[in-house]
């Protein structure tokens, strides 16, 4: 088999020819081990990535473990020390028993945005393979010469509408797309926009934005849902005992007395010696108690107002006001994690909200602002796709459980229009809008339901931010669990996108063939977008790695390379794909990740699932290289045979 060769030369290359010193040879030395499969190395003579059985212990890997190992071959990983230049994030153990270990960059101690050292054991609980996205820093000033609120205020020069909250500016190290820069990471939630700001410490310059509301559009969104088909088991709730939406629908309310002294909000002074004051009551862990006693989810915690005003958030919604029926689509039938609510917004914008609801258990009126058949087609949905993501042992929307709120048919007075759905970051909800013209109402696709859903795993798993590759990474992987989720439910999925919502059912994408609706299935395609429009192409350039999901799960050949499917059942082999595309999202992408950074990480997870399976890891090497990452060949430099990052690992056409 031509990989398996390739493999085996690679490996046999670089594990025997002399980088300095021997890298291989030194971390064999170092680690006691005489396993390794691959190693990248960057430009400066540092691991990048490495996989093989690192360290031979087949116990409970533990954090000492990790950190011993670490240390061993710190001169290797890092300018300084692992100590200096690293401090521990996280532990994380998936549903199949591997670990994930997460260590954030620091220089002088202040977080290095986005570049991450994750180590990972295999499920035989051996360190099986590291990620190093380390950024080399030489001599920047982490003094500052601006303030936090002078920053504050810059951030906020470009935006177009009403600032709902905002963090308090924390001191970073930005690298993406740029030499290291000490910025202020600001977020800013907008009642039309929200948004991640980074401001030049030294000289108050914008460097770049990113979006906090995923857009799909134009693209998508028992008793009869909206294709017509009758729906057996709908999960709904009897009266008006349910629980509460967790957090509301709001966006928190974290404005009164004692926020607003700490901020200087109430007298216009500053209080930058103060520290944050909130006492999280009764809450369970990860929510903290707001202003109105509510449980809030804790990722507010640091939003202040910083505008000299004591007031309430822009978008509140009174839950006593939203209407009930004698059978409400609340599902709160799960005991381990929070309900499901299905709410209408028909013909407005969370202005005149209700449960959908019916006087009995049927749900099928035709009287359009019941909004019947749209709360069955999103509320089958839904539920159907936590139970796709529970199966990989992802819980609720947070991962631990956070309830679901999703509103239908929202009509004219949103920011995104009524032909368009979405995922908001501020208040934890899926949004869809009734549709008009050539569409449904956007709730009307399983894969565009879970497709939005997936935006808020990503969100709490590796933050791909929503710009140029990482982006069109973010969305295809909405794209992905989409027909993930579409093929468990109906008969294997098809690998259009949105067939549903449109009427003629031609779809908005097609995984099978991007270039369809001229979408690149390549990086050197003439659809492959270079420009800044569309987020840097977040829609259009997810095709290249659509088409990389379609060839690993059915087989084909493409730009004259073959790529074999992962099974030759087709069952089987999406199976496959949905445990590596769930494990690379929740474990081993970092935020600033472009695609050929994403595919060697790819292949270190299938590695790592799949440790003897390598027609799997020839499989992820080929389907890359047919869309022009090649995770090796490029970056082998045949004078010293080590792979080298090239721009973070961002590949643009004609670079």
């Amino acid at each position: 088999m031509k990989y398996n060769c390739k493999y085996l030369i690679l490996s046999f290359i670089l594990l025997s020819v002399i980088f300095g010193n021997s890298i291989v040879d030194e971390v064999k030395r170092n680690t006691g081990t005489h396993n390794i499969e691959y190693i990248q190395v960057n430009e400066e003579g540092k691991i990048r990535m490495m996989s093989g059985v690192l360290v031979t212990k087949k116990t409970d890997i533990t954090l000492f473990d990790v950190t011993s190992f670490c240390t061993s071959i710190q001169q290797f990983l890092t300018q300084h020390s692992f100590n200096e230049d690293f401090i521990y994030v996280k532990t994380q153990t998936s549903i199949t028993g591997t670990k994930h270990f997460r260590f954030q960059q620091v220089y002088n101690g202040i977080p290095v945005q986005g570049r991450f050292l994750d180590i990972h054991s295999n499920n035989d609980h051996q360190i099986s393979s590291l990620s190093n996205d380390y950024k080399f820093i030489r001599d920047i000033s982490v003094i500052p010469q601006i303030s936090p609120e002078i920053a504050v205020n810059r951030a906020k020069q470009d935006t177009d509408s009403n600032l709902l909250k905002k963090t308090t500016p924390e001191l970073v190290i930005y690298t993406f797309k740029s030499e290291p820069k000490l910025a202020y990471k600001i977020e800013l939630h907008l009642r039309f926009d929200s948004k991640i700001v980074f401001i030049d410490a030294l000289t108050g310059d914008l460097i770049h934005t990113f979006p906090l509301v995923f857009f799909d559009g134009p693209t998508i969104g028992s008793g009869e849902n909206l294709l017509g088909e009758w729906v057996d088991s709908l999960y709904v709730y009897e009266g008006v005992g349910f629980p509460e939406i967790t957090n509301g629908l709001s966006y928190p309310n974290l404005y009164c007395e004692d926020f607003c002294w700490d901020f200087g909000d109430c007298d216009n002074e500053n209080y930058d010696d103060c520290t944050l004051n909130y006492d999280s009551g009764n809450c369970q862990e990860g929510y903290i108690l707001d202003c109105d006693g509510n449980c809030v989810f804790e990722d507010v915690t640091g939003w202040a107002l910083g505008n000299g005003n004591c007031d309430d958030p822009d978008l509140f919604v009174d839950e006593e006001l939203i209407q009930t029926g004698n059978i409400n689509m609340v599902d709160a039938s799960h005991p381990g994690r929070e309900p499901i609510f299905t709410v209408s917004s028909y013909g407005n914008f969370y202005e005149e909200l209700s449960y959908v609801n019916s006087e009995t258990s049927v749900f099928d009126s035709d009287t359009s602002y019941h909004s019947h058949r749209s709360g069955v087609s999103s509320h089958d949905y839904h539920k159907k796709t936590l139970d796709y993501f529970e199966s990989h042992g992802f819980l609720g929307m947070s991962g631990t459980g956070l309830r679901l709120a999703n509103i239908v048919d929202y009509g004219p007075g949103s920011w995104a229009g009524i032909n368009n759905a979405f995922y908001d970051y501020a208040n934890q909800t899926l949004n869809y809008g009734m549709g008009s013209g050539a569409y449904r109402p956007w709730c009307a696709g399983q894969d565009v339901v879970a497709h939005e859903f997936t935006h808020s795993f990503t969100a709490h798993t590796s933050k791909l931010v929503y710009r140029y590759q990482p982006g069109a990474l973010n969305e295809h992987m909405s794209d992905a669990f989409g027909y993930f989720v579409e093929a468990e439910f109906q008969n294997g999925g098809d690998w259009l996108s949105a067939e549903d919502i449109t009427l003629d059912g031609t779809g908005i994408r097609d995984m099978e063939d991007p270039t369809q609706f001229g979408d690149p299935d390549h990086l050197e395609s003439p659809y492959y977008h270079s420009g800044s429009s569309d987020n840097g192409g977040v829609h259009t350039n997810s095709g290249v790695p659509n088409k990389v999901l379609f060839l690993v799960v059915t087989g084909d050949t493409h730009y004259d390379i073959d790529v074999a499917p992962f099974n030759n059942d087709p069952d089987e082999s999406r199976e496959i794909a949905g445990t590596i595309w769930f494990n690379w999202n929740a474990y081993y992408l970092s935020e600033f990740d472009g695609f050929f950074t994403a595919a060697g990480k790819m292949l270190q997870t299938a590695m790592d699932i799949f440790p003897d399976d390598t027609n799997i890891h020839e499989t992820v090497y080929d389907a890359w290289r047919s869309v022009g990452v090649d995770i090796f060949e490029p970056y082998i430099e045949l004078n010293s045979l080590t792979i080298t990052e090239v721009e973070d690992g961002v590949i643009n056409p004609g670079e």
